[in-house]
């Protein structure tokens, strides 16, 4: 049983939040002058954790919004200090001069929406025409997703929605209710998601549906992929799409937080873009989190071209938050329609070498994953092997968050042990949904040279410690 750090059960609290929880604890008490005084610094590797400059015309258009916005306040604020009594006309003055945020359109402000179908048209290469009428602006990609699972959810009691293990956690749903069914990728060559595993599973699904009554509700590709970091070429997407026009009744939905990030000197890919009669069944997530730099302002976008599901999204988008910000829409929607081909390189040339980085390490300390090829096209992430630390004994400090003693039996115990030992913070695999037998990590590889310098000193440090007692 997992402990927070105020030592209550964890419960339903995503484990992967739960750990960057613990991470900040220590450094919290680090700060404090408490806690273990021999563990190093905190090296925080187990989340999305951008740090490229943000995209500068996200901050000039919440600059300009502000601005503009503190001007009437000031404007109003002159007339209402001017005046002796608040009079009748006074009212109606301020009334009229705009210096209030009020509620906007649920879908987003119609101009923000325009402004980011015709970027987003763009960036589709125009296999598609995208319309306002297509865009619902949403509070961060989770947020967007969230909205689309409720609607299949509630359209398709129980209906399988068929995707890529090891995932990204949020697909679950906070309670595990979205039924996925798993796409085995980590048996494939290089773990790449082909036309033929995709069709295998389609079938095996499709019977276990029949089976339980109930049916394929969706197919979901995460592309570039978290956490693996792949991304498919168009080949074999054209290879998909034949697969999935073999089963006209399910949505496809696609998850392009990473559609900015390529490191194989092509732009990225989309089905949307190959495929672009599918685009009915499409359920399309952006986000500004990783190309804009701008992950804590939770802007992102659903595109859908489906008129009736988009009305079932805009209502579970206006039940959890009504819209999304305002300032932040227009923000978004600035950014994508400056995102300059130049800018996409500067993203490749700062993100890429880290990874090859951290790769060349794992490699080099034996902690590569086992097949040879395994790599990184896309997003920051790399995946490492280390269960070698299987069989080490847990610190009693470990206990705090583990609730337990013993030796090492899962890659979340590997998780908590080099947290509590070594002070780095870095993601079990089993959190993406494969077995925590494996001992495969997720290492973010974003915080620059030094600290990744540091982050696999530490990691060869401890696995040459554990070679060097057995």
């Amino acid at each position: 049983m997992l402990l927070t750090p105020s030592w209550k059960p964890a419960k339903g609290i995503s484990r992967v939040i739960l750990l960057h929880m613990w991470a900040e604890q220590l450094l919290e008490e680090m700060e404090r002058g408490v806690g273990d005084e021999t563990r190093p610094g905190i090296i925080l590797a187990g989340l999305g954790k951008p740090t490229f400059p943000i995209n500068e015309a996200v901050a000039q258009s919440a600059l300009s919004y502000w601005g503009k916005l503190a001007y009437k306040a000031r404007e109003a604020k002159m007339v209402l200090d001017g005046s002796h009594t608040l009079s009748k006309s006074v009212r109606n003055k301020i009334a009229t001069m705009s210096a209030a945020v009020d509620y906007g359109h649920p879908m987003g402000d119609l101009d923000a929406r325009a402004k980011l179908a015709a970027a987003l048209t763009r960036w589709y290469m125009n296999k598609v025409v995208i319309k306002p009428k297509n865009i619902l602006f949403t509070i961060g990609g989770i947020g967007g997703m969230y909205n689309i699972f409720q609607v299949l959810n509630r359209r398709y009691p129980r209906g399988k929605i068929v995707t890529a293990f090891p995932h990204y956690p949020p697909y679950e749903g906070a309670h595990g209710e979205n039924n996925l069914f798993p796409i085995p990728v980590m048996s494939q060559k290089g773990y790449r998601l082909t036309a033929d595993i995709l069709s295998v599973s389609l079938r095996k699904a499709q019977y276990e549906a029949m089976r339980e009554g109930t049916q394929i509700s969706a197919f979901l590709l995460c592309d570039p992929n978290n956490p693996l970091g792949t991304a498919l070429t168009e080949t074999e997407l054209l290879k998909i799409a034949k697969v999935l026009k073999e089963y006209p009744d399910i949505y496809i939905i696609l998850d392009e937080a990473y559609a900015e990030l390529r490191f194989t000197g092509h732009k990225h890919t989309s089905l949307l873009s190959v495929a672009p009669d599918l685009k009915d069944r499409i359920l399309l997530m952006r986000s500004a989190t990783k190309a804009l730099s701008a992950a804590g302002e939770r802007m992102a976008v659903t595109v859908v071209f489906d008129e009736a599901f988009m009305i079932e999204l805009i209502e579970e988008n206006i039940l959890t938050s009504v819209h999304s910000p305002r300032s932040l829409q227009f923000a978004f929607a600035e950014a994508m329609n400056d995102l300059s081909e130049q800018e996409l390189a500067r993203l490749k040339n700062y993100y890429h070498p880290q990874v090859k980085y951290v790769l060349t390490r794992l490699a080099r300390m034996g902690a590569a994953m086992p097949d040879p090829d395994y790599h990184v096209d896309g997003t920051f992430y790399v995946l490492a092997n280390l269960s070698e630390l299987f069989g080490v004994e847990l610190p009693p400090e470990t206990q705090r968050a583990l609730h337990k003693t013993g030796k090492i039996t899962t890659d979340e115990d590997i998780a908590y042990y080099l947290l509590f030992q070594d002070g780095l913070m870095i993601t079990p695999l089993s959190y993406f949904g494969v077995s925590p037998q494996d001992g495969f990590m997720r290492i973010t590889c974003s915080g620059g040279d030094d600290e990744l310098e540091e982050l696999m000193n530490r990691l060869e440090k401890r696995l040459a410690m554990v070679r060097g007692i057995r």
